[in-house]
């Protein structure tokens, strides 16, 4: 799979955009991460999946993403990296397919990025 930077599409009509990632934060447990994607109506029957690295796009995995209307929500486990995940950075990008075509919320292109790291 590709590392979802550059340029992709991730503008509706009148140049809104049809998703954008809301909110993103580790569960008390630190065994997940949890993630809020705000989605606009046109984008109502849209399918929605978060594809995330943790190697820089050598690897990637995709979560789908469970709808509440305006919004969708999205859970990524870390339980099999978390005795090693100090240091880690965690890259991911909101991918939506609705009627066949394929819309990213990347940051304009950034990614969104998130390093975990230990309080003293």
């Amino acid at each position: 799979m590709d590392a979802p930077s550059g340029s992709y599409p991730f503008l509706g009509p009148a140049g809104a955009k049809q998703v954008k990632l809301q909110k993103l934060s580790l569960h008390p447990d630190g065994a997940k991460v949890h993630g809020t994607i705000e989605v606009q109506s046109a984008a109502s029957e849209a399918w929605l999946a978060v594809r995330y690295t943790f190697d820089g796009w050598q690897t990637t995995k995709e979560v789908r993403c469970s709808r509440l209307q305006t919004t969708a929500v999205f859970s990524i486990p870390l339980h099999d990296l978390f005795p090693h995940i100090h240091g880690k950075s965690l890259i991911l990008a909101v991918r939506c397919v609705e009627s066949g075509n394929e819309i990213w919320d990347n940051n304009n292109g950034s990614n969104y990025r998130a390093t975990f790291s230990s309080y003293p």
